[in-house]
């Protein structure tokens, strides 16, 4: 994987996550900053981490968070109404990746409906806090569908909303069938999506292969992600190239 280092930097923050908490006492249950903010400040002190490796980590501590939340331990419960309140509370630095861990959920909050997303995050004012969330809620709905097509009938339903979601809609649909797909087999769904009639229908064919480009050196060595380019529309292989590391 091209992208192991990152990998481990965001087990990294899952683990000292978790290591912490066996130190909280009862009565600081379902206080966010009494489990998080110390180890916060062990993945922002990692002195050998890239800018990105350290967010992974914060990402890695969030997603045990948000995790407790949905299952109700340690006192906490997931806020379908307000499901960003503590990332307003956070640095700034911590802001992304908070947001980031949050939006795992919001599949169902949305009833898994890319339509219904759309409004969730509709009273989220940064832009990029926005897309955000809605790249990841539509990554989580497919991993609920890969296997059995069912990422056709969630791009039928972001074809409803505006051209800006649509194209975020495709890229993130490739990013959750890489993400959830067969083991090293990954790119077989996402080939096949990229080359569907509604994708190019669509005009977002180019932002498809993007993703799907950009996935396999995320997923793959060099000379396998290389073979696995010549498989991409001529029209974009030099674009699939050019993310070589």
């Amino acid at each position: 994987m091209g992208d192991i280092r990152a990998t481990c930097y965001h087990g990294s923050g899952h683990g000292i996550a978790l290591a912490k908490a066996g130190d909280i006492p009862k009565s600081e249950w379902g206080e966010a900053a009494a489990f998080i903010d110390k180890p916060l400040d062990v993945c922002e002190a990692l002195s050998k981490a890239t800018s990105y490796e350290t967010d992974e980590c914060r990402q890695g501590v969030f997603n045990v968070l948000v995790d407790w939340m949905e299952t109700k331990e340690y006192g906490f419960s997931y806020d379908d109404k307000r499901p960003f309140a503590i990332c307003n509370t956070q640095p700034e630095r911590r802001q992304f990746a908070c947001y980031y861990e949050m939006s795992m959920k919001l599949d169902r909050v949305a009833n898994f409906d890319p339509r219904n997303l759309a409004k969730v995050l509709n009273t989220i004012s940064t832009a990029r806090f926005r897309d955000t969330g809605f790249r990841v809620g539509i990554a989580g709905m497919v991993q609920h569908v890969v296997g059995a097509h069912g990422q056709d009938e969630i791009f039928a339903q972001c074809s409803e909303l505006n051209d800006a979601y649509v194209g975020m809609c495709a890229q993130s649909i490739v990013s959750g069938l890489f993400e959830h797909g067969r083991p090293r087999a990954e790119y077989e769904a996402a080939y096949t999506f990229c080359n569907s009639k509604p994708v190019i229908d669509r005009g977002v064919e180019k932002l498809c292969w993007e993703e799907f480009s950009s996935r396999l050196y995320r997923f793959y060595q060099n000379d396998e992600s290389r073979k696995l380019c010549n498989m991409v529309s001529e029209a974009y292989r030099t674009q699939c190239e050019s993310y070589r590391k």
